[in-house]
């Protein structure tokens, strides 16, 4: 599990600083809009999806095992994951990937401004990924992701009654 992550809120600080934008609603505005989508809990959540792949057992060439990760920012979807260690060889662990993508809709919307943006987006992803075992840490990842839904804008002043639109 990644624990931790450290030196977020000074990144993000540092950028609007570098935007150099007058104090006020705009800044105030893009502040908290970089800290929903970029804050220590989304990219806790990134980094997750990419290392919450091992087995809590161990395994042997042609076993499965599942695991199921949750995103609630920015694209909020839920991957329920199931991995095949395929091969090893000279020490590195070959794993197929056969994944089901759905929406999270307990995840909240994407603030743009007085906007706010929903991703229901749902499909399938597949793959082989590979691993240096004496450490861990992944090699390479090939997958294919074929993903669609709708994109929905909420209703808002600007836009009574919302909007919505096909994504693929």
């Amino acid at each position: 599990d990644i624990q931790r992550i450290q030196g977020i809120e000074a990144m993000l600080t540092n950028v609007v600083k570098k935007l150099a934008l007058p104090d006020g609603p705009m800044k105030d505005l893009i502040d908290k809009n970089l800290r929903e989508q970029f804050g220590e809990q989304v990219l806790k959540e990134t980094m997750q999806s990419s290392f919450q792949i091992y087995p809590n057992e161990q395994v042997g060439i042609g076993d499965y095992w599942r695991k199921k990760i949750v995103i609630s920012k920015g694209f909020p979807i839920i991957i329920d994951n199931n991995f095949k260690l395929k091969d090893r060889r000279n020490g590195v662990a070959v794993i197929e990937v056969d994944s089901t993508i759905e929406p999270n809709l307990e995840g909240g919307p994407v603030n743009f401004g007085s906007m706010k943006v929903r991703y229901e987006i749902s499909g399938k992803q597949k793959g082989t990924m590979e691993f240096q075992e004496s450490t861990g840490w992944p090699i390479s990842r090939k997958l294919t992701q074929q993903l669609s839904g709708q994109v929905k804008v909420e209703d808002n002043p600007q836009m009574p009654g919302g909007m919505s639109w096909p994504i693929s």
